[in-house]
């Protein structure tokens, strides 16, 4: 699929004609072709071809072809291009903030804390972090992303009891079986992105890595007060 950004520093603004056909698909834009060969003959009808290179050039090092700018999509579409660019713009705000605030919660405990402490500490940085990033990248609010949080934990211990009924050899329904093959939200790329074992660690002395929603508020207050202090 199309990167909405090319870079780190850089919003993708050109798109090949594949590019713009994924786009439509995913979008479920009814006005504009759903497959390359499709974009590629719309192209020729509406004469992208003939406009000047501001609109229209050929691909740069990606094996010839040409790439349209984005403005000559339809409305809907450019529209739901630009929500996204806002939202990456969001995101990429969040990651360099989220490194600023360790920064300044190392700087207040790094030399106080215990090993143990600091490692539970870290924990339940990277857990908050991993939270408000998700909600950000889905243009939700932090409540959301502590709610879909509390999901993904429960489906992982889900899966971890399904898996070893499936090592003792215990019989799983066809519903099981399947679950089985799904990407698991708390640790995938596209979801929380985090090591299960993060989880016991933030939890601290517990057997069972069930992390409460009440321990999540109380940690993201936790937070907020540590960075006052730091800011003082």
């Amino acid at each position: 699929g199309a990167d909405l950004v090319a870079d780190s520093s850089q919003t993708q603004v050109y798109f090949s004609a594949r590019e713009m056909a994924e786009l439509a698909k995913s979008r479920g834009i009814t006005n504009f072709p759903h497959t390359e060969r499709r974009v590629r003959d719309y192209a020729v009808r509406e004469g992208w071809n003939d406009l000047p290179e501001t609109l229209c050039r050929k691909r740069p090092g990606r094996g010839g072809g040409l790439e349209y700018h984005f403005s000559l999509l339809p409305e809907g579409l450019r529209a739901s291009l630009d929500a996204n660019f806002v939202r990456a713009s969001a995101v990429q705000r969040h990651e360099a903030q989220a490194v600023a605030d360790q920064a300044k919660l190392d700087a207040v405990r790094s030399h106080a804390l215990p090993p143990r402490a600091r490692a539970v500490m870290e924990a339940r940085a990277e857990i908050l972090t991993s939270i408000d990033g998700f909600a950000i990248a889905n243009g939700q609010k932090r409540a959301w992303g502590i709610s879909q949080f509390l999901d993904a934990q429960d489906e992982y211990l889900a899966r971890q009891d399904i898996e070893a009924r499936r090592e003792n050899g215990e019989f799983l329904t066809e519903r099981e079986v399947e679950s089985l093959a799904y990407p698991l939200v708390l640790t995938a790329s596209d979801g929380f992105q985090l090591d299960p074992e993060r989880l016991k660690v933030a939890n601290d002395r517990r057997v069972v890595a069930t992390i409460k929603r009440s321990a999540v508020y109380a940690w993201f207050k936790t937070r907020s007060i540590a960075l006052v202090v730091s800011a003082v």
